[in-house]
């Protein structure tokens, strides 16, 4: 009976994305420019039609020339990534840009990184730190982990130790592997916090299990097994 069930579940979906295909499809092709990134993410991603890149980058482009802030910022990670498109770093960071001024959480970030990798535009730390404030803000996890980061190293802005905890923690609290084991080093170091070596294992621990490298070797090299 629960395989009936989740049989049906699966035609139930697959017919309502259809549907939903069909309904973008035809207000794209209208000039809509919400249906046209809909449409973009329909065929980047395989749902209700058959993947095709280059469509999706088609109707992603639609979509952005019109100020959509979603397409534009689609349009940059297919750039910056070289998916259905050539890889170009200088429009990546175009399209980022143009989507971060809008508000776009994820284009903020990933136009601070920009910033900080000059990736399609030259290094500039304080426009890195600018971006990663706006996200985080926002609550966007890796821009926290980056603006910790930011202030941890006094990348673009004053080095400030309890700043950089403090949105550590916000990232970490959200899942980022880097963040949790960052937390970890200024428990165990008193960088930022008071010295809580307990607290140090448990982030950790918790680094290492969501898969980030480091925190294997700094579980093993400080012995953080003694204060579990």
């Amino acid at each position: 009976m629960k395989k009936l069930i989740l049989l049906l579940t699966l035609i139930f979906t697959q017919i309502i994305v259809a549907q939903s295909f069909e309904e973008y499809s035809k207000k794209a092709k209208q000039g809509d420019s919400k249906s046209q990134f809909n449409l973009g993410v329909c065929y980047q991603n395989g749902l209700g039609v058959t993947k095709d890149y280059k469509k999706a980058i088609y109707w992603y482009i639609k979509s952005a020339e019109q100020g959509d802030k979603e397409a534009q910022f689609n349009l940059g990670v297919c750039y910056e990534n070289g998916v259905g498109i050539l890889k170009n770093l200088e429009k990546a960071f175009y399209w980022y840009a143009k989507s971060a001024k809008q508000g776009d959480r994820d284009a903020q970030c990933n136009l601070g990184g920009c910033y900080k990798d000059g990736l399609g535009v030259l290094i500039d730390y304080e426009k890195s730190f600018y971006w990663y404030s706006k996200s985080a803000e926002q609550g966007n996890a890796n821009a926290q982990c980056n603006l910790g980061i930011s202030y941890h190293l006094g990348l673009g802005t004053l080095k400030n130790s309890e700043k950089a905890f403090y949105w550590y923690t916000k990232s970490a609290e959200q899942g980022v592997a880097m963040a949790q084991n960052n937390i970890a080093f200024c428990y165990f170091y008193g960088d930022g916090v008071s010295i809580d070596k307990k607290k140090a294992a448990y982030w950790c621990k918790i680094a290492d299990k969501n898969g980030y490298e480091n925190a294997r070797n700094f579980w093993n090299s400080e012995e953080l097994w003694r204060y579990e």
